[in-house]
């Protein structure tokens, strides 16, 4: 609806009320459209919901049948590291977000997901082109390869090459010897650059020949408007997840939690999972959490972990699918969070965490 209102219809919405020129303002001013959007959806029944997609969804598709494929397109697609964009990669853009989105669905409802090659190739079609951007801060000498394969996907592949100080994405060359060649399935694939796994977690599931280095940057690429998960390099049970710190000052942006007297604010909006945390007087949580900084890790089994522990706030639920509790750990406040990524997505809020 809003596509067809701003591009179609010329209805200007309200200005943003940040700066977009950064891309983490841009993300952070995507991510309140998106709670907005969600907010409001929740006081519609899924009869509504459906009724109105069977009536917007026919004009979409007559919109974007409509547009000249290479003219400008209002949207520029910054995931792939554009300053303009053509309109036919603003449409494949949006057919990558339905996509993604109606498999998350799918998938916490237990339907069949949409996996036929139809949708599959296209898809990753779109998602391989943020690999420039991703590269773009890694020097090499012009002439170097980075080749990707899909396994499942008959040849599907694409090579990118260094050309001129720059990194050039093309068709993969069958009979080019690549420096490094990178090769997994395209369920990896997609959850890789949709953010529905780590870095970490595609790499085990990968083969890489050649040059390690040279493929660590493709399991760091998004191709969603995101904030990148950070792994720590101790142990892939263990995965650093935010920092949170205490504060006295107010901050824009801040969510009160007023079960744990907490106002938190910054996770959204910080690259690097920094959260500020303004206490009320009377917040229960421990003083120890209060007044010292606190890292938090996402683990695979929660009861595991904390055997042996000195707990500091026993194991809940603070919201569907993530499950948290406190340790303390050399004096220190260690937060550890088991996420369900299915039924964490299927909440519709993302996986950020509230405090516990």
């Amino acid at each position: 609806m809003r596509r067809l209102s701003l591009d179609r219809d010329g209805h200007q919405p309200p200005a943003p009320d940040r700066d977009l020129s950064e891309y983490r303002e841009l993300v952070a001013h995507l991510n309140d459209l998106n709670d907005v959007w969600v907010e409001a959806a929740e006081r519609l029944s899924p009869e509504v919901m459906t009724d109105l997609l069977e009536q917007v969804c026919p004009q979409v598709a007559d919109y974007f049948e409509s547009l000249d494929p290479e003219a400008e397109a209002s949207f520029t697609v910054s995931w792939a590291g554009e300053d303009a964009s053509a309109a036919w990669m603003d449409v494949a853009r949006e057919f990558t977000e339905r996509w993604h989105h109606q498999q998350q669905i799918r998938e916490a409802a237990g339907a069949p997901g949409l996996d036929q090659e139809r949708y599959v190739k296209p898809l990753l079609e779109t998602f391989i082109r943020a690999l420039p951007r991703s590269y773009s801060s890694l020097e090499a000498p012009n002439g170097t390869t980075v080749g990707v394969r899909i396994s499942d996907l008959d040849d599907l592949g694409w090579g990118l090459e260094r050309v001129s100080d720059s990194w050039c994405l093309g068709a993969l060359a069958k009979d080019l010897e690549m420096d490094v060649t990178i090769e997994l399935a395209a369920d990896t694939a997609w959850r890789l650059f949709a953010k529905g796994m780590t870095g970490s977690e595609a790499r085990d599931l990968a083969r890489v020949a050649g040059d390690e280095e040279l493929a660590e940057p493709f399991f760091s690429t998004l191709a969603i408007m995101a904030r990148l998960s950070i792994d720590t390099q101790e142990s892939p049970l263990r995965k650093y997840h935010h920092v949170g710190i205490p504060t006295e000052t107010v901050r824009a942006g801040e969510v009160h939690l007023a079960e744990f007297g907490l106002h938190a604010s910054g996770f959204d909006e910080s690259p690097y999972g920094v959260e500020w945390m303004r206490f009320e007087p009377d917040s229960p949580l421990p003083e120890l959490v209060k007044t010292t900084p606190h890292v938090a890790f996402e683990v695979d089994d929660l009861e595991a972990e904390l055997a042996g522990r000195e707990i500091l706030i026993e194991p809940n639920s603070p919201s569907p699918g993530v499950r948290v509790a406190f340790i303390v750990d050399n004096g220190a406040p260690i937060e550890l969070m088991e996420i369900d990524r299915e039924n964490a997505y299927s909440s519709m809020k993302g996986d950020r965490d509230d405090m516990a």
